[in-house]
């Protein structure tokens, strides 16, 4: 998979090119992708400081949450392809938290450790569907100055085709 970067105005207003981010086939729509922006990486440290820390992340998330909402042209085929990686994750990950509470229940003893295998198992699965999800969506990266979007995990064709465009009309989108 490829990347391109972008002017923010076409992003968010839709005005991309008409080929799927995904699989670079002529697209059926425009998917609606938001991302979270602003605030720094080492307010997870706060994690480590016990509840005094964990009010003062759940604060800063609170006055710090802006999200940037985008519009990229995507099929249908991948529209539906995403949602259903995003629900088999989220199934994995209650897999997950229902064998912990078994394992927990049960509590390891001798001839009863079955749980325990099964929630190491549901937990690496829930891993492993996490990172494919990462790779099969279209990362959405604001850059520092606000006015350009980087556009990761999308199809060489429609990298093509964002680069094909006139200049005159990327600098109409722009203004």
């Amino acid at each position: 998979m490829s990347r391109v970067t972008v002017f923010v105005d076409d992003v968010v207003q839709g005005h991309l090119p008409y080929v799927c981010a995904k699989t670079g086939a002529p697209a059926d729509g425009l998917e609606r992708i938001e991302k979270s922006i602003g605030g720094s990486g080492f307010w997870i440290l706060l994690i480590f400081l016990g509840p005094i820390g964990w009010i003062a992340l759940f604060a800063l998330s609170l006055i710090n949450s802006r999200t940037l909402t985008v519009r990229i042209p995507m099929s249908f085929a991948a529209i539906n392809h995403e949602r259903m990686l995003r629900r088999v994750r989220m199934v994995a990950a209650l897999a997950t938290i229902a064998a912990v509470a078994g394992a927990i229940v049960v509590r390891v003893q001798p001839g009863r450790g079955g749980f325990v295998v099964l929630a190491a198992m549901a937990c690496a699965l829930t891993v492993a569907f996490h990172f494919r999800v990462q790779f099969a969506i279209v990362d959405v990266d604001l850059d520092a100055s606000g006015r350009w979007v980087t556009l990761r995990g999308v199809h060489a064709n429609f990298v093509q085709a964002v680069e094909s465009r006139p200049v005159r009309e990327r600098i109409a989108n722009r203004t």
